[in-house]
């Protein structure tokens, strides 16, 4: 299989992932199944943006570790996703602000929010795709890959301690009063100084490995995926939990699922990456537009109050718009063959 035959199975994986954050943020089965819809959206569909960041550390890192060019590379991709950011914060001012949620911001807590938490609650992707890059190349560059790998499995823990086994660490005083230190500064450990730099290292490991078989890839992200529903059963069960964006076998999952993925002969989908990120940035605002159309016809019951129904109206209308550029750009390049 050729390089270009494997990135059409990263590119559709991209969309899907994109459609599991819009379930997270839309419980697709809450009217149904309150621990199905746990074990779907809060623990299968958690491998989505460890993803985005493997295909990251896959496809932007190599290059920004080139000897020469890298810091050309890493600067130019940082301008891009600061851009993006600063657009996205812009897009979603109007419902901060019609929400009340700047009212009384401190400019530390402004800062804050910039930098850890995002601006709104799914933008947080953006300052830790930054830090976490900025991080993990200077890591590779001080330690090397190798000491490198072992340093963020390391911060990596420290945020699983303070997510899914929050309630196991405290225990231990000392855990106790650093997490309390830590949650002046942020509010959660996903983050890019825990979260970021360990799936940004993964996507640079396999880039360099030769993939594994679809049968072994396809067996070990089963296994593994099944063991990781066990796991956040247990801890959801016992309430250990203070988040539940980082799991033990969240690491060995997506190891298989990217390996997995590389291996899928799927055609080809250039606008993928395009649609995939539109997707992601703009379904909190299809959330709701749907929410206030279900209330304006007196459709609430079926729109909002049915989770299968509601995120089926929210991924259709955010996948219809994050189609509309590319649906305008082939008609432009039509009526401009046309004319010729």
């Amino acid at each position: 299989m050729t390089e270009k035959e494997r990135n059409t199975g990263i590119d559709l994986m991209r969309l899907i992932a994109a459609l599991m954050v819009v379930a997270i943020h839309t419980y697709p089965l809450a009217s149904l199944s309150e621990t199905g819809d746990f074990l779907v959206t809060r623990v299968l569909c958690r491998v989505a943006v460890p993803f985005f960041f493997m295909v990251t550390g896959y496809y932007v890192l190599p290059g920004c570790l080139e000897i020469g060019k890298g810091s050309r590379k890493l600067a130019g991709w940082f301008r891009k996703t600061a851009l993006l950011y600063g657009a996205a914060v812009l897009i979603y001012l109007p419902v901060n602000l019609y929400a009340g949620r700047l009212e009384g911001l401190t400019a530390g807590a402004v800062l804050r929010e910039l930098l850890w938490n995002g601006t709104f609650y799914h933008l947080w992707y953006f300052p830790a795709a930054l830090l976490g890059m900025g991080l993990t190349v200077f890591l590779i560059r001080w330690l090397g890959m190798r000491k490198t790998v072992f340093a963020v499995l390391i911060l990596y823990v420290a945020g699983l301690l303070g997510d899914s086994y929050y309630g196991a660490a405290v225990q231990a005083a000392p855990l106790k009063a650093f997490y309390e230190w830590l949650w002046q500064w942020m509010d959660y450990t996903r983050t890019g100084l825990f979260f970021a730099p360990v799936f940004l290292c993964l996507g640079l490991v396999l880039r360099k490995q030769k993939p594994l078989s679809g049968k072994q890839s396809g067996i070990g992200t089963g296994i593994c995926l099944g063991l990781m529903l066990a796991e956040g059963m247990v801890l959801h069960r016992f309430s250990l939990q203070r988040h539940d964006s980082m799991y033990l076998l969240l690491l060995p999952a997506m190891y298989f699922l990217f390996s997995w993925v590389r291996t899928w002969r799927v055609p080809a989908f250039p606008k993928a990456r395009q649609m995939s990120a539109l997707i992601y940035l703009i379904h909190p605002l299809c959330i709701i537009a749907v929410r206030g159309v279900g209330g304006a016809l007196g459709l609430r019951w079926l729109l909002v109050d049915n989770s299968l129904v509601h995120f089926a109206a929210v991924t259709a209308s955010a996948a219809v718009l994050s189609a509309m550029p590319g649906i305008l750009h082939r008609r432009k390049e039509a009526l401009s063959d046309g004319e010729k």
